[in-house]
């Protein structure tokens, strides 16, 4: 098994089992704004995977609705967050994350996702899973680069690095910083992720523990 000093995850898909809860809350937050307008918003979201609602909040009352207000923006984002919070509470939690320092006993774990990072430490801490990232839980309103650009300044040579995420956006920006990567496929909402991950040759597991157990 190659050894790595520093384990990155993506929350949403690859932590929880939370992608279709955020993307029906998108949809609901939306919804008085009229049906097809909240179902470009899911298209949005979906296409964008990885990418903050700030990003996608923004994205969406200056290009879908066309009328950009920063209080309205403001209020959607407050909105989202009540909701979203209550529903992940009972997101189910991938197999195999709960062994973390069985199969990395050395390494330094950190989530790096594009969810509100006050929410996910909060989350976190009440689905009992904060001890697990002993590097840090990050979040928006920062983006995955903008985290990243942080961490790898602390960098002083010879780590190694491997990052979990089930969208284009996360392999983006695995590529930026040459770090490993790896897919997991239960939970994306990646269209047609099989051709993709096969275009660009990259590992696919359908979950941690399966990457786990793929070494014994």
């Amino acid at each position: 098994m190659k050894i790595y000093t520093h384990l990155f995850f993506d929350c949403d898909g690859v932590i929880l089992n939370s992608n279709t809860i955020k993307t029906k809350t998108f949809y609901d937050i939306a919804l008085k704004y009229g049906h097809k307008k909240a179902e470009e918003l899911v298209r949005y979201h979906i296409a964008n995977g990885g990418v903050s609602r700030y990003k996608k909040f923004k994205f969406f009352l200056e290009n879908i609705i066309k009328n950009y207000n920063e209080d309205e923006f403001n209020n959607l984002i407050k909105e989202y967050g009540s909701l979203s919070k209550k529903k992940l509470l009972k997101a189910e939690i991938t197999r195999g994350i709960f062994q973390i320092k069985k199969f990395f006993p050395n390494s330094l774990n950190a989530i790096i996702s594009g969810s509100d990072e006050k929410e996910l430490k909060w989350i976190f801490e009440k689905k009992k899973l904060s001890n697990y990232f002993n590097y840090g839980i990050y979040g928006s309103p920062k983006s995955k680069f903008d985290i990243f650009d942080q961490i790898y300044s602390t960098f002083r040579g010879g780590e190694k690095t491997l990052f979990f995420g089930d969208s284009e956006y996360d392999y983006l920006v695995s590529k930026k910083y040459k770090m490993d990567f790896i897919f997991i496929s239960e939970w994306t909402e990646l269209n047609q992720w099989e051709n993709f991950t096969a275009a660009n040759n990259i590992k696919t597991y359908k979950n941690i523990l399966e990457f786990f157990n793929s070494y014994n």
